[in-house]
């Protein structure tokens, strides 16, 4: 349990993978009490282990997964869970994550097969199948409720973020250094300039490269290029209109930073280079 820090992602997936363990992560004394009186028998009471979810069809592939990082497209594996613990559920409603698939093709007409396979607390191996089909559908696009809504929400958003963040660091290389200044490293006093009075001066600053480790980023002044910052005012636009509509005052914290990186000083283009190969097909979820 980490007390008022977050596990970095290495931790996190070292600790899921040990069969049985858990973990949480509090900020308050409020969550750390709710946590141990009101969650604590969910959070020592795992229900299945080795969990499997896989997606099969002959039509439809899976292209994208979003908020699984065990999933595997290529075997239409959708999620892998070595330990899965139950969740408190309020007024008919549970908290928990979203798994978000991105197929390859309109999966209306199509069969499908949901597939799970898990092993007990027993130690026996059980799994199901459920057949899903899609009908016609008016509305497009479509939601089935306000947590799937939210969830491709965030997810373009986020794949938003990140093809802006590779779009900085590729146009601003930074160096694997900063530039910092230190005290001289101390000597035995014998061996410098003494004052009258013998006292070793205070050390003087030199000028000292400190390399950045693999999880450190240098600071650096924030830039958008003006064609992404009117990437960022279109999606701003689609951003409030969601949020209108979901009614979710939770996510005012991402459309701040959206506008904020519409009013960001902007850069100049990045020069690209002609490819004489085809063109990726743009993803629609990112826009």
């Amino acid at each position: 349990m980490g007390i008022g820090v977050d596990f970095n992602t290495d931790l996190v997936e070292s600790i899921t993978k040990v069969k049985g363990a858990n973990y949480f992560s509090v900020h308050s004394p409020t969550e750390f009490k709710k946590l141990m009186d009101d969650d604590f028998d969910y959070m020592v009471t795992p229900l299945v282990f080795d969990l499997s979810l896989e997606l099969d069809s002959p039509d439809v592939q899976i292209e994208k997964v979003y908020g699984s990082p065990e999933a595997d497209e290529a075997t239409g594996q959708i999620m892998k869970v070595n330990t899965l613990f139950p969740s408190r559920t309020e007024n008919g409603e549970t908290k928990g994550g979203l798994v978000l698939l991105k197929l390859d093709t309109d999966p209306r007409g199509k069969e499908m097969t949901i597939k799970t396979s898990y092993e007990n607390r027993s130690g026996s191996r059980d799994g199901e199948e459920q057949m899903v089909t899609w009908d016609e559908i008016e509305a497009d696009p479509y939601f089935a409720n306000s947590g799937i809504r939210k969830g491709v929400l965030l997810t373009r958003y986020a794949n938003l973020m990140i093809d802006w963040l590779l779009e900085t660091y590729d146009t601003n290389p930074e160096p694997n250094y900063e530039e910092v200044s230190r005290p001289m490293p101390p000597f035995p006093c014998p061996l410098l300039r003494m004052d009258k009075i013998g006292i070793c001066p205070p050390p003087f600053l030199i000028p000292h490269e400190r390399y950045l480790s693999e999880w450190e980023r240098g600071s650096q002044e924030l830039t958008v290029p003006e064609g992404t910052q009117e990437v960022f005012e279109k999606f701003k636009m689609y951003f409030g209109d969601e949020m209108e509509a979901l009614g979710d005052g939770t996510l005012n914290q991402e459309f701040d930073i959206l506008e904020k990186l519409v009013l960001a000083k902007s850069a100049p283009e990045k020069e690209v280079l002609e490819k004489e190969d085809e063109e990726q097909p743009a993803d629609d979820w990112r826009y």
